[in-house]
C-alpha cells in the first residue's frame, strides 16, 4: 500500500522522517505522480527528473512560484513554466527569495517536504541536501500555515511573460557563469617566517601605491615610463615577431647592461643577457617566441588556460636547443605584454617574493606559476582595485603585477 493510498483514518497524527540523497529524489518523483494537487515556492528551478515530472503533471499544479535571484534559474526552465497559467516568478532583484517547500495533497492527507532542496538538478544529484517529510491530515495546522505563505508569495510574483523573459535571458547569459568564479577555492598561504602583515594579499591599494613609491634601487617613474614604453611596442606593431631586432631585445631583456635609450635600462624587471639559448631565439628565430606570446590577449581577462597554451607553446619553441626555456625568460615576457597579470620571477626577487607569499621558492615552475603566484595575485586587494581616475596612479594600476618587482627585488651581492 503506497503512502498516498493509506485510509486517513488509520492515524490523525503528524508525522516526520528525513530526506537525503536519492531517497529524496524518489520520495518527491512518487508523490508527484500519486496525489491529487500540489504547488510549490523554490529559490531556484533547472531541468532535471523532479521538474520534468513536475511539468509532465502540470494539471494538478495549483500555485507554483520560483526564485530567479543570483541568475541560477535557467531560462529554459521559465520558458516551460511560461505555458502554465498557475506558474509565477520572483524578479531577480529586491530581497533574496530562498524558500524550498513542496505541498502534495491527498485523499484528505497532506505531504509537506521541507528544506533545502531546490528544484534543480544538482540538488537532486550532486549536492548534499537534507530536508523533512511532513505527513499527517490534510487539515493539520502546519499545512495551512504553508499554503497561505506559498499563496501570499505567489500573489506578490510576476507573471513569466515575454518581456520578463526577454530581461532575464539577456542577463543571464553574461551574469550566470560569474558563478563558477565563486565555486573556485583558493589554498591562500601565510607568509613563510614572517608576521601576516608582509602578505600581499592584505595589503590595501593605498598600502600597495606607499611601498612602490621607494624603489631603493631603480626609479618607479623610470619603471612605468619602460613600461609604458613596451606596452608602445605591441600596440604598434602588433606582436613580437613584427618588431625589428633592438625591439624584441627590448622586451626579452636581453640587451647589454650599457645598451640605454632615453634613460631606459630594459634589463629592469629581470635582467635576461645572460640566458644565451633564449637571446638566440629573440634575434635569429623570433617566430616560435611570438606565437606563444599571441596565446596571451592584448586586454581584457586571462585564464589559466590562456597561460597554459602559452606555456606549452613556449616550451615547443625551445625543441632541439641545447638549453631550455625557464620561468625568468618566460614570466619576463609576460610581464612586458600584460604588466597587470604577471611578474617577471627571476633570481633577485624570488626568494622575497615567495616567501611573502608562502611558498617555496623551488615549487615554482613553469607550470605552477599560474596557481602559485598568479592566482594570489588576483586575490590581493590592491590588484582588486578599480582603476583610479589620477593618470599617474592609472599607470600604477595597469602594471600593477609586474610592479611587485618594486617591492620584492633584492638582489645578490655581487661577488
Amino acid at each position: 500500500m503506497s503512502d498516498l493510498a493509506r485510509n486517513p483514518t488509520e492515524s490523525d497524527s503528524v508525522t516526520v522522517s528525513f530526506l537525503s540523497g536519492p531517497a529524496a529524489q524518489e520520495k518527491i518523483l512518487n508523490l508527484i505522480e500519486s496525489c491529487d494537487s500540489l504547488c510549490c515556492a523554490v529559490a531556484w528551478a533547472t531541468e532535471n527528473d523532479v521538474s520534468n515530472a513536475l511539468l509532465h503533471h502540470a494539471e494538478k499544479i495549483s500555485k507554483i512560484v520560483v526564485g530567479t535571484h543570483l541568475f541560477l534559474t535557467s531560462p529554459a526552465i521559465l520558458d516551460r513554466l511560461a505555458g502554465i497559467a498557475v506558474a509565477k516568478a520572483k524578479s531577480p532583484d529586491g530581497d533574496l527569495f530562498h524558500p524550498k517547500v513542496y505541498f502534495f495533497r491527498a485523499a484528505n492527507r497532506g505531504f509537506l517536504v521541507v528544506g533545502s532542496h531546490n528544484l534543480t538538478q544538482a540538488a537532486f544529484g550532486s549536492n548534499v541536501e537534507a530536508s523533512t517529510l511532513i505527513e499527517g491530515p490534510e487539515k493539520a495546522p502546519i499545512f495551512g500555515e504553508l499554503c497561505s505563505f506559498i499563496v501570499r508569495e505567489w500573489e506578490s510574483g510576476r507573471a513569466i511573460d515575454p518581456d520578463f523573459l526577454f530581461s532575464y535571458r539577456i542577463q543571464h547569459r553574461h551574469k550566470h557563469p560569474h558563478h563558477e568564479k565563486l565555486r573556485k577555492f583558493e589554498d591562500l598561504k601565510r607568509p613563510r617566517n614572517r608576521r601576516d602583515t608582509d602578505s600581499p594579499l592584505l595589503l590595501s591599494w593605498e598600502g600597495f601605491l606607499q611601498r612602490i613609491s621607494h624603489d631603493p634601487h631603480h626609479t618607479t617613474t623610470g619603471r612605468i615610463r619602460l613600461l609604458k614604453a613596451a606596452d608602445e611596442l605591441f600596440a604598434k606593431y602588433g606582436s613580437l615577431a613584427k618588431m625589428p631586432p633592438i625591439e624584441r631585445r627590448k622586451i626579452a631583456g636581453t640587451q647589454g647592461s650599457n645598451e640605454r635609450q632615453s634613460g631606459l635600462d630594459w634589463g629592469w624587471f629581470g635582467q635576461m643577457s645572460g640566458s644565451g639559448t633564449f637571446a638566440h631565439l629573440i634575434i635569429d628565430r623570433p617566430d616560435d617566441l611570438s606565437g606563444a606570446l599571441d596565446y596571451i590577449p592584448p586586454a581584457g581577462p586571462i585564464s589559466s588556460a590562456h597561460y597554459q597554451t602559452y606555456i606549452r607553446a613556449f616550451k615547443a619553441a625551445f625543441a632541439q636547443q641545447s638549453r631550455q626555456g625557464q620561468l625568468p625568460t618566460a614570466t619576463r615576457l609576460l610581464a612586458m605584454k600584460r604588466p597587470d597579470y604577471f611578474v617577471c620571477v627571476n633570481s633577485a626577487n624570488r626568494d622575497s617574493l615567495c616567501e611573502r607569499f608562502g611558498i617555496a621558492p623551488t615549487s615554482v615552475t613553469l607550470e605552477s606559476y599560474w596557481a602559485k603566484v598568479v592566482q594570489p595575485i588576483m586575490n590581493c586587494p590592491w590588484w582588486l582595485s578599480h582603476e583610479p581616475p589620477k593618470p599617474d596612479q592609472a599607470a600604477i594600476w595597469r602594471g600593477r603585477a609586474a610592479l611587485l618587482d618594486v617591492i620584492y627585488y633584492e638582489p645578490k651581492p655581487k661577488k
